[in-house]
């Protein structure tokens, strides 16, 4: 029976790293440290890591930054804070929340408000919400929760539309508010049903007291189907509402940066450490670096070296952390050869229709403090997925541990 023991320990600690214990994992982390005094001879039997070649190299970094600042621009289209004392800035969101129809998104501490708009690409997706039952709205670390349009402490909008056609004439007015599947077209100025797909704007009524500027894309307008309604009929008939349903244009889910109002100035303090890759620690897909909790490394955080991305922390110890290398989870910018930049992500199944990344297109990833970061040039896209070709981590040089 006692042979067994040491069998079955092993066993158990082999379960404990799998699942991830925490106690386990800290205790793997620490043993990386004794690589530490042999990581030199091993980096000097390693053969040099191959980088694009330097004005190639150079020129592709160029671009991405470009790339970013062009996407940036896109992304304040419409935005124009009617506050002088606020300006539209890009943040990043750390997290999609389909059950709570809000998005977690990263602010600057001071100087943001609860109710402003959160908008991308002209797109009104919803607006800033109070943290919990209080006033404030930023939470310890820089995060602050997006309501999203049809969200129950959402705020009503204003809203129309109007056939090109009939453009001189009198547009047609209604309200967003929330429903039960999400926004919901109420008290609308006429019983005339738009075509389907019909577009839909935030309108002016500033004489009523709403700041919210006009122009704002709101969502597509579709006819409810009878079939789909108790006993059939449109509902809202003789009540005052449009059988319509409002379907949005962007999927807020699957955005990785949005646009929001902050004081002028207002600016994110650049977190982070400095770190290196452990040579006697790479693998083809994972990397150690030897900066850990300590250091205010934390799971989820990004990797750069030299304006390319390398990957996510997977875990941190104490003192080290792992990096799984890879394309990032999120949005990603595609920049064609002719300097067309398409927002897309690694899954095929969310690419624009009839589009399909060209091999040698660049693969950008974007941060709100180090811009635009090279990820790799796509080498082959298919129904099984996307193929980057990027630069392996060089353990002769830095990298930078950033939040999103």
């Amino acid at each position: 029976m006692s042979s067994a023991r040491p069998a079955l320990l092993l066993a158990l600690l082999c379960c404990g790293s799998l699942f991830g214990w925490p106690g386990l994992r800290d205790a793997e982390q620490g043993a990386a440290l004794f690589l530490l005094p042999a990581d030199p001879l091993v980096k000097a039997c390693l053969p040099a890591p191959m980088p694009a070649q330097g004005a190639a190299r150079e020129r592709d970094l160029t671009r991405a930054t470009e790339a970013w600042d062009v996407w940036c621009r896109a992304l304040m289209a419409q935005a124009r804070p009617v506050d002088a004392r606020y300006e539209a800035r890009v943040v990043p969101v750390l997290a999609a929340r389909p059950e709570q129809q809000e998005l977690l998104v990263r602010v600057p501490v001071g100087g943001v408000r609860a109710g402003s708009p959160v908008t991308s690409q002209g797109v009104l997706l919803g607006f800033l919400r109070p943290w919990g039952s209080h006033a404030e709205v930023v939470e310890s670390g820089g995060r602050a929760r997006v309501a999203l349009l049809g969200h129950p402490l959402a705020r009503p909008v204003a809203a129309s539309w109007q056939l090109a056609e009939r453009a001189v004439g009198e547009p047609v007015h209604f309200l967003i508010t929330s429903g039960p599947a999400g926004p919901r077209v109420a008290h609308s100025s006429s019983d005339s049903l738009p075509p389907a797909g019909q577009l839909a704007w935030t309108r002016d009524v500033s004489r009523l007291g709403d700041a919210l500027p006009a122009g704002f894309l709101v969502g597509r307008l579709e006819v409810e189907a009878a079939a789909d309604l108790p006993g059939g009929g449109l509902p809202g008939a003789g009540a005052g509402g449009l059988a319509l349903r409002l379907q949005p244009v962007l999927d807020a889910y699957a955005l990785s940066h949005v646009v929001i109002e902050s004081a002028v100035g207002q600016e994110f303090a650049l977190q982070g450490c400095l770190g290196h890759v452990l040579a006697s620690g790479t693998s083809a897909q994972r990397v150690r670096l030897d900066v850990g909790r300590i250091d205010g490394v934390q799971g989820g955080d990004l990797v750069v070296q030299d304006g390319q991305w390398l990957g996510t922390i997977e875990s941190a110890g104490p003192l080290t952390s792992v990096v799984r290398l890879g394309l990032p989870d999120g949005q990603l910018l595609v920049v064609s050869p002719d300097d067309e930049i398409v927002a897309t992500t690694a899954e095929p199944a969310r690419w624009p229709a009839d589009w399909t990344p060209s091999p040698g297109a660049l693969v950008l990833a974007g941060h709100v403090d180090l811009g635009g970061l090279l990820v790799g040039t796509v080498v082959s896209a298919d129904a099984g997925g996307l193929s980057v070709l990027a630069d392996p981590p060089d353990p002769a040089r830095p990298v930078r541990v950033v939040p999103p």
